[in-house]
């Protein structure tokens, strides 16, 4: 049987758009009542990622969200992150709070001391930018980090 490569066209573009569907960035919008709602659309979202990915999710008051940016990208186990970049940007979106959160390609969520000492420096941060820090986040393949649920 001879197979015509031009037949599989159509079946090879609904898979690529079936596959662009699936991690495109859920609409965040609404007041979020819980880590673990957003940790599992965050598992959804980044867990097929190979480069570390940084979620800036500014909130209003009453912890509903003004809007959401990847702010950085880096490679398979680490990337840059500058502070002033993160306030300018939550200060432009006129945010009352912060949650802040980042993928391990690896998969693994379990902080490292690079991700203890870089929450230590935000929480000072928010303090001074009088900024609330609502939660700092890791998301893995299957699983996620909070530091909220971990600390209450």
């Amino acid at each position: 049987m001879d197979y015509d490569p031009i037949n599989f066209r159509p079946i090879i573009a609904a898979i690529q758009i079936g596959q662009q569907a699936l991690t495109r960035p859920q609409p965040m919008t609404g007041q979020l009542n819980s880590s673990y709602e957003l940790g599992q659309q965050l598992i959804h979202e980044l867990a097929g990622e190979d480069q570390e990915q940084v979620m800036i999710i500014g909130v209003d008051v009453h912890s509903v969200v003004i809007d959401r940016q990847v702010l950085f990208k880096g490679g398979s186990h680490e990337c840059q992150i500058y502070m002033d970049q993160v306030f300018r940007y939550l200060i432009q979106i006129g945010a009352h709070g912060l949650i802040f959160a980042h993928n391990h390609p690896s998969g693994l969520v379990e902080p490292s001391p690079e991700d203890r000492q870089f929450f230590k420096q935000l929480q000072s941060s928010c303090r001074l930018m009088n900024i609330r820090l609502v939660d700092c986040m890791i998301v893995g393949r299957n699983d996620y980090f909070s530091w909220q649920e971990k600390l209450a």
